[in-house]
């Protein structure tokens, strides 16, 4: 559910494609467990599994796509939800960055000492800063 929300916020195209596909992803993974924990009942009747002993011998299929599914629930490499949880992230990043100097401009300005000025000046979208190209060159006069 955090994959689905970080896309959903990122409001990128990648992002609100990678929500999706997680949430099919989930649904589709997610009935298929309950529909393999359902068949294991039937099958056995028992519900604990230290009664049960073991499910690999008597139901081979069932528990090799039992693992299947878990694995791919997981999000281990070569599964659908790692591709997505992947597309959301790099997403999100590239979001992330594009937002950041909007919303830090809109904060109300600390007092800044003269020494910080050129570390805080790409920071803050308001007059009085230098520039970042002038903080860099007054970096590199004092080095």
């Amino acid at each position: 559910m955090g994959f689905i929300m970080i896309g959903i916020g990122s409001i990128t195209d990648m992002g609100l494609n990678g929500a999706l596909l997680q949430i099919i992803s989930h649904g589709f993974i997610g009935a298929a467990l309950f529909f393999l924990a359902g068949t294991t009942y039937d099958r056995i009747r028992l519900v604990y599994l230290d009664e049960m002993g073991g499910i690999a011998i008597p139901m081979s299929k069932i528990f090799t796509m039992f693992s299947s599914f878990s694995m791919a629930s997981l999000a281990l490499p070569g599964g659908h939800a790692l591709q997505v949880s992947v597309q959301v992230i790099s997403s999100s990043q590239i979001r992330y960055i594009k937002i950041e100097k909007c919303s830090l401009s809109l904060l109300p300005r600390p007092p800044v000492s003269q020494a910080f000025k050129p570390r805080f000046s790409n920071v803050f979208a308001t007059s009085g800063f230098p520039s970042f190209e002038e903080a860099a060159t007054e970096a590199e006069e004092k080095d």
